[in-house]
């Protein structure tokens, strides 16, 4: 009901309470006591017509506030919650934030075991390059051990340290130091060895005057003494005396003083014999 409709409803009140007081002060003056009564009935009439329509505005205003205002959100139903539920809830968020957490780290350490994997991999594939190269080029490497454990160590460099490791301990613990450490002790150890093993002197089996052909015979020995296998070398720079081969055999070609020298695993001796006539 809008406002024009109930101020015409006010308005139709005040009149009709104006009329029946017209009416009923009318008629009281023409019938005296009768007019009277009549009055005293219809103002009683009136006023509950005014009533009745004072309480339709009323009524009307109510329901015009009533639309005016925002509708009333519906009641929130309470939570049914039974003993020991929220408790459960908690456990099972707090065993959810366990297994993220678990599997986080377990795909860390996949992430980082194949990372390893991979780096070893390319370190093989460098150890049998280097393997193959000392392999191809050892004649120009002979003299140079020193090199060729460097080349063998290199490789290692591309392993990945343990994991945990900070400082000097890192350092001391990572695969190409432990590599280098171990090539290095196999190196000297092996030089040590040799050294001991290695010829000291020739003992030379060549008369002073050698005969028109023959074989000269030599012995190798360490520092104690002992016979090596190694094989000696002969060479004479006199060859205008003496046709000496690497071997040992010889044959004279004129008469004269000659240098023989005989050769075993980098050690040299040399030695002077008189060669005849042939």
């Amino acid at each position: 009901m809008s406002e024009a409709t109930i101020e015409a409803l006010e308005s139709e009140a005040y009149e009709g309470e104006g009329e029946a007081y017209g009416e009923a002060g009318y008629e009281g003056e023409a019938f005296g006591e009768a007019g009277y009564e009549a009055y005293g009935e219809d103002a009683r009439s009136d006023a509950r017509r005014r009533r009745a329509r004072q309480q339709q505005i009323i009524a009307a205003r109510q329901r015009q506030a009533r639309l005016r205002r925002p509708p009333a959100p519906p009641p929130r139903r309470p939570a049914v919650t039974v003993p020991g539920q929220r408790r459960d809830m908690t456990a099972i968020r707090s065993a959810d934030l366990d297994m993220k957490a678990e599997l986080d780290a377990l795909r860390r350490q996949l992430n980082k075991a194949k990372r390893s994997g991979n780096m070893a991999m390319y370190s093989s594939v460098a150890g049998a390059v280097v393997s193959q190269g000392i392999d191809t080029y050892g004649d120009s490497l002979a003299k140079h051990e020193v090199v060729k454990a460097l080349l063998r160590t290199a490789p290692l460099a591309l392993l990945w340290p343990q994991s945990g490791r900070r400082g000097i301990e890192a350092v001391l613990l990572h695969p190409a130091f432990l590599g280098a450490a171990g090539v290095t002790a196999i190196f000297v150890s092996g030089k040590l060895m040799t050294s001991s093993r290695g010829v000291h002197d020739i003992q030379l089996k060549v008369p002073d005057t050698l005969q028109k052909k023959g074989t000269l015979r030599a012995v190798a020995v360490d520092r104690n003494g002992k016979d090596l296998v190694n094989k000696v070398t002969w060479d004479t720079p006199d060859t205008e005396y003496l046709d000496l081969q690497p071997d040992g055999s010889y044959k004279a070609i004129k008469d004269g003083d000659a240098r023989i020298r005989a050769t075993a695993d980098g050690f040299t001796k040399s030695i002077w014999a008189h060669v005849p006539a042939p």
